[in-house]
């Protein structure tokens, strides 16, 4: 006997057939009746649900706002409580506000802190389109400090404009914007502080500054000290020492130190065993294997950082007298795009030396007699300053 369909437990008609093998399908008409209920049943079912997790979430957050109000009450009413302790249930509410107390209140100024750092990194975000904006160019030319520090300048000879980046540190120093620096221009400021330089060593020989001078252990040491129309502290210091090479040929024996000095000027760990204060270097640009710039960092968490940009150079000439020399100059980098950019970043927990200059020279007098020179002229924002850069650092490039 053949049903075309009946009315299951759930009130719901489908098509079925009995164990006659030979029973009619259900009607497309049945199918299409059959889906609709089916979906009918599901539409009731979500609602249902949705009700039920609605009320859940609902009863929830009550419980929490009365759970927050006993425990501010706890925590308002603790030291009338103290003298309330008639039985255990008083006293064990009050150890448990005691301790979640503190639990909530590291919970709150860590979603202050979280709002804080999102805030921060909006403007951070901001910040860094609008520099980009502004030194917008061929997406070519774009700088990135890689795993070595190294960043040539090769691939963009010739280009007029350098696209910069932001430079970060390693244990949350203030990060800085860099727009690197133009061979040409770069060759032209080392040709300056080579310039400065003798202009310094001659104002010493021909005692043109306001100075003192002193001997001790054969070096033959020259400081001035005077302030400028800023009433900045100008400090210009030059040490000399002549040393007899012996056996060894003065040219291996110049070649050699001038080696050393250079690694401990241009490697970041090298150059940092150098002093007793923290200092955090990272290599910039490079320009073949004798100019490099260099961003110097001292950081201070308790106050603020000194920051510049150092352009390393190594530079080979020959005295009047046709003696070798080789001389290491290190100068501040220093233009007027960069002075805007720290302008646009305003940053108050940075300050940047923007002017200074340093040198070693290696002579070679004859052929067993090498004379060794350093010297430094740097305006320094106190006589402290100006005191580490005549009694710290010469001596400690020097042995190196």
């Amino acid at each position: 006997m053949k049903q075309r369909g009946k009315r299951n437990n759930g009130g719901v008609t489908s098509c079925s057939s009995s164990s006659d093998s030979s029973s009619a399908p259900c009607t497309p008409s049945e199918t299409v009746v059959d889906h609709e209920l089916k979906k009918k049943e599901h539409r009731e079912n979500m609602v249902q649900f949705r009700k039920r997790k609605k009320a859940s979430i609902t009863g929830a957050r009550e419980l929490h706002a009365r759970l927050e109000k006993r425990l501010a009450y706890l925590l308002a009413t603790r030291h009338d409580l103290r003298h309330q302790l008639h039985d255990s249930l008083t006293f064990h509410r009050l150890r448990y506000a005691e301790l979640v107390a503190p639990t909530e209140t590291i919970r709150r100024e860590n979603e202050a802190l979280r709002e804080h750092f999102m805030l921060h990194a909006k403007y951070t975000q901001v910040l860094h389109e609008e520099l980009m904006a502004i030194y917008d160019s061929d997406k070519e030319n774009v700088f990135v400090c890689d795993d070595q520090d190294l960043v040539s300048l090769e691939a963009a000879h010739g280009r007029k404009e350098l696209r910069g980046q932001w430079i970060h540190f390693t244990h949350n120093e203030p990060p800085f914007f860099y727009l690197p620096f133009p061979e040409e221009a770069c060759a032209v400021m080392v040709r300056q502080a080579y310039e400065e330089v003798r202009k310094m060593q001659m104002g010493f020989q021909r005692k043109e500054f306001r100075m003192w001078e002193t001997k001790l252990f054969g070096w033959t040491a020259q400081r001035s000290l005077v302030r400028n129309e800023r009433n900045n502290v100008v400090s210009r210091v030059l040490f000399r020492k002549r040393y007899d090479c012996g056996a060894v040929n003065v040219n291996e024996k110049l070649d050699e130190v001038r080696t050393m000095s250079w690694r401990l000027h241009i490697v970041p760990d090298m150059y940092q065993r150098c002093h007793r204060t923290p200092i955090i270097s990272k290599v910039l640009q490079s320009f073949g294997d004798h100019t490099f710039i260099i961003v110097r960092n001292t950081p201070d968490p308790c106050t603020i950082n000194i920051r510049y940009l150092n352009l390393v150079s190594s530079i080979e000439t020959t005295t009047a007298l046709g003696q070798r020399r080789s001389m290491l100059t290190m100068s501040v980098a220093e233009d007027d795009e960069h002075r805007r950019i720290r302008e646009a970043d305003g940053r108050t927990d940075v300050i940047w030396l923007t002017e200074g200059y340093a040198f070693v020279e290696y002579t070679a007098i004859d052929d067993h007699t090498l004379e060794v020179s350093y010297g430094n002229q740097v305006e320094c924002v106190s006589e402290e300053q100006a005191q580490y850069f005549m009694l710290e650092l010469p001596p400690r490039f020097i042995e190196g």
